[in-house]
């Protein structure tokens, strides 16, 4: 026995009647303990792997509980606990032997094995006259089940290795459930089975080598034959007078039922989910209430439907050849729910010719409906609608009777209306006179506005704009909206300003990713911060119904806004706390993060972790979260992500007044809260709230929504701010490097610019080739570096014309957007020591297609520069300026871009192939300091 510390006791009394220990922490009880007056003994989760030694006097136990003791391999001798009723060993995960002397223990009730997946065999039979409940699930070594006198209630055999049932188990007259679920190996059920007269509950779901069915009891209620091999079921179902549930999911070798099903009079739910040979409405009594033919291959509802006088439910979701609804739906006064997503051949919704009063819950996604359920107003119950990815439907033009001044029914019920991927090119006004409104999905749709009528929404939580691709501009938002989704709305540019009067104080988050990046995002930081403002106000208040969070959107962005006065590169900021920070006039913390997306990111959150310190050395931490996103995004340019933590416990707290600094970590997380390792936080920023101090935000470039350029001061600034963010975070650098290194392997590989392997090789082409990257910073790779737009640099005086491949070329272009196709224009300007020149040129282009950036961008390129190789001059000259200028055809013309777009920043390589060749795409796996290596031509 291990050692114990001093404060645990080193003796039990023989006297004790009652040891109850959750997690105890040594092997055995003891070794002195005498348990013969002990009446009960748990030592749940505990680390015993024995409870005594020897034979022991347990004449008085009667309750043994060692569940989820995982380190025990064998029980004790019990063969002395002769009123032992309870013996309690579930997910005792290393139990190898179970003890033969619980068999004749004739007072025993409940034996609970559950989980003890290493134990192998079991009495052949328990003879207790009093054993009600016998738990094996999940003993997946158990491959025979005991026997047991006639008073057994419960037999569980889930996920056993049993291959059949005792002929004895007709015997158990008293047997209320018998559970089978996942029992692979059992192929049949004995036909005395129907003798079990007290059976409500048998479950033989997932035991696939069932292909046959005996007689039930007519007594039984719940029927689970989901997963099996059965091909029909028997007559004698009808016989089946009490059952209510009869689950056939996954039957897919069932083919239609028998029409004795109608005769179940107590049937409530019928489940043939995934019977795909199922091709008939079946036939079922009108008590039914709940009706799934999900995945079936039925092709049409009969019109006696009408009849199914109690059907609240009926499921027909992904019936891939389903038509026909009848008209008669709508005589089901009691239906809730009608669930056709996915039925993509059903076309035509039935005239809603009665009130359908209970109908709340429509669902009619990605069917080839072309207008909605009409007149609407007959479904005066609806609460959400669901037509999401119905491409055929032409219009909405029903919700337009809600204007109408003699209407008579309104839609007051409606709480949701998703309307996603309709290719609808216009948002109807009456929207806004659905008052109930929580959730309205418009993404994916042709609009290029939105009514303003939508700020009536006084309800309206969620607005989702996802992939609106030609939405141009944002009416006032609704008061309470707490989630906007504006993802990939590149055309978007402008939101209309609210007042205080109409926006409510919430909690909210906002996704402008893949946006435009123009100046009114000023006008959503302004918005959020007068959201967050009221939030705040409400919150201290301390109003019932405001719950605590914080709040945040995010945006297509490269730095931190200078509105926030602590900045620091990387995901870390330090600063230092004024006294009585956190006053009566404090509102939060507005926090801020530039992070750099790697492509696809698959949900986002935010971990942003205070460290408060004291003078003395006292520190105390907090966190809060900025939620993002819980989808999977395309993203792969820097974004801001923006919170407002409005922090209640250092303003309640006095103690956080002491604290004169604090440290803010930013940390990316995915929903499940595992650190992102691709994405990374760049900058970071915070700024104090307080309720005298509020200005209004502003970008890099504010006060114009048009592109500006940077002059010669401002050009160098900022090409030594981006040289200096890589010394101070070179993980960063790394990154990018990796990231340019991929593409230019790719690209600089014969398959698209013929580059030779070797020297002598034939695939040199004459004519540049090149390519684009979202960034803001040329690789250093290039050795050749200048902010601007020209690069100059000394010629070395060797130079075999046989061993030089070519230029390569670096550009980093700002714009306000890229359009279509752009072009750049390199000169090569030669000059040698006596003052002779000579020029050349070429072009990198590259075509963006339909697809607008709202990014910096590097344009990378190569130029074999033949005439130089060709002709023995060029050695001679011993300096080259480089100028990089964007340009646009017109016509036969090519016209210089000046004032759309401006180079920042320029570099170029020279190539020789004597120095190295192309690395293989495996050379990537070798790290990364073995790839810039082999990359130095």
């Amino acid at each position: 026995m291990q050692s114990a510390p001093s404060s645990w006791p080193r003796s039990l009394s023989e006297e004790l009647r009652y040891l109850h220990w959750d997690g105890y922490p040594l092997t055995s009880l003891p070794s002195n303990f005498r348990p013969q007056n002990l009446v009960e003994i748990n030592l749940s989760c505990s680390k015993v792997n024995q409870l005594w030694r020897g034979d022991q006097n347990l004449v008085n136990l009667k309750d043994v509980n060692l569940s989820n003791c995982e380190h025990i391999t064998f029980m004790p001798d019990l063969s002395k606990a002769r009123n032992l009723e309870r013996l309690n060993l579930q997910f005792c995960t290393s139990l190898v032997k179970f003890p033969s002397s619980v068999q004749h223990l004739d007072k025993l009730v409940d034996l609970d094995l559950r989980g003890c997946k290493r134990l192998i065999n079991l009495p052949s039979r328990f003879n207790s006259s009093f054993l009600e409940t016998l738990n094996l699930s999940g003993c997946s070594n158990i491959k025979k089940c005991p026997e047991t006198a006639r008073k057994l209630t419960y037999l569980n055999l889930n996920e056993t290795a049993v291959e059949e049932l005792p002929q004895s188990i007709g015997e158990q007259s008293g047997l209320v459930a018998l559970n089978l679920k996942n029992c692979k190996h059992l192929v049949n059920l004995p036909e005395n089975i129907y003798l079990l007269k007290s059976l409500l509950v048998a479950d033989f779901s997932g035991c696939s080598s069932i292909s046959r069915l005996p007689d039930f009891s007519r007594n039984i209620r719940y029927l689970y034959l989901n997963g099996t091999a059965i091909e029909e079921l028997p007559s004698s179902i009808g016989g089946l007078r009490e059952l209510i549930y009869l689950d056939l999911v996954g039957c897919n070798l069932l083919k239609n039922l028998p029409s004795a099903v109608s005769k179940l009079g107590c049937l409530k739910k019928l489940d043939l989910s995934g019977c795909s040979s199922i091709t008939e409405f079946p036939k079922v009594s009108n008590t039914i209430k709940e009706l799934y033919l999900n995945g079936t291959a039925i092709r049409e509802i009969p019109s006696s439907i009408e009849c199914l006088f109690d059907l609240a439910e009926l499921h027909l979701r992904n019936c891939k050849q389903f038509e026909i609804l009848p008209s008669g739906i709508c005589k089901l006064r009691k239906l809730e729910r009608l669930n056709l997503s996915g039925c993509v051949q059903f076309r035509n919704f039935p005239e809603v010719l009665e009130p359908m009063v209970c109908l709340r819950y429509p669902y009619l996604e990605q069917t080839s409906i072309t207008e909605l359920p009409s007149p609407i107003g007959n479904l005066m119950g609806l609460a959400c609608l669901e037509v999401g990815n119905c491409k055929y439907l032409k219009d909405i033009e029903c919700l337009g009777d809600l204007q109408m001044p003699e209407r008579c029914v309104d839609l007051d019920c409606l709480r949701k209306l998703n309307l996603d991927g309709c290719c609808l090119s216009e948002v109807p006004d009456s929207l806004g006179l659905l008052p109930s409104l929580e959730v309205l999905d418009l993404s994916g749709n042709n609009f290029q506005t939105i009514p303003i009528s939508i700020n009536k929404l006084f309800e309206l939580q969620y607005l989702g704009l996802r992939n609106c691709m030609r939405l141009q501009s944002l009416p006032e938002l609704p008061p309470r909206l707490s989630k906007l989704d504006a993802d990939n709305c590149e055309r978007l540019h402008y939101l209309v300003s609210s007042s205080s009067t109409v926006v409510e104080g919430n909690i909210f988050d906002f996704i402008f990713t893949n946006c435009s990046r123009s100046r009114w995002f000023n006008q959503i930081l302004a918005y959020s911060l007068l959201k967050f403002r009221l939030y705040t106000k409400r919150l201290y208040h301390q109003l019932p119904d405001v719950p605590e969070g914080a709040c945040s959107f995010c945006l297509p962005a490269d730095a931190i806004p200078e509105w926030f006065s602590h900045q620091s590169w990387g995901s870390t900021v330090t600063f230092q706390l004024s006294s009585h920070w956190a006053n009566s006039q404090f509102l939060g913390f507005s926090l801020c993060a530039v992070i750099a997306f790697y492509r696809v990111s698959y949900g986002l959150q935010v971990k942003c972790t205070y460290h408060f310190r004291n003078e003395h050395g006292d520190s105390h931490d907090l966190y809060c979260y900025l939620h993002g996103w819980y989808d999977e995004k395309q993203i792969d340019s820097t974004h801001i992500l923006v919170g407002f933590d409005p922090c209640v416990v250092a303003k309640e707290d006095y103690m956080f007044n002491e604290y004169s600094e604090v440290s803010v970590e930013f940390q990316l997380e995915d929903i499940n809260g595992n650190l992102l390792a691709l994405d990374k936080v760049y900058e970071c920023g915070v700024r104090l709230l307080y309720e005298d101090g509020i200005h209004p935000f502003d970008l890099i470039m504010p006060g114009s929504s048009r592109f500006h350029h940077l002059d010669r001061d401002g050009l160098e600034a900022r090409f030594q701010a981006k040289r200096a963010r890589f010394q101070a975070n070179r993980g960063e650098d790394s990154s990018i490097m990796r990231r340019t290194y991929e593409l230019l392997d790719f690209k600089l590989h014969f398959k698209r610019f013929r580059l030779p392997r070797r020297v002598g090789g034939s695939y040199v082409q004459a004519s540049a080739s090149s390519f684009y990257l979202l960034g803001d910073v040329s690789p250093e790779w290039f050795s050749h570096q200048s902010w601007g737009s020209i690069v100059t640099f000394q010629l070395s005086s060797y130079r075999d014309s046989s061993e030089f491949l070519g230029f390569c070329l670096c550009a980093v272009i700002a714009s306000y957007s890229f359009n279509f196709e752009l072009k750049v224009k390199c000169t090569y300007h030669f000059r040698n020591e006596h003052g002779d020149s000579h020029d050349l040129y070429c072009y990198l282009h590259e075509k963006f297609g339909e697809r607008r950036i709202y990014s910096d961008l590097i344009f990378v390129g190569f130029d074999p520069c033949l005439v130089a190789k060709e002709k023995d001059m060029f050695s001679e000259y011993s300096e080259v300026s480089i100028e990089f200028q964007p340009v646009e055809t017109i016509g036969n013309f090519n016209s210089l871009l000046l004032d759309r777009y401006q180079v920042v920043e320029c570099g170029v390589r020279l190539l020789h192939a004597e120095r190295a060749m192309l690395p293989d795409s495996d050379d990537w796996g070798n790290g990364f300091d073995d790839v810039t290596h082999k990359l130095l031509f």
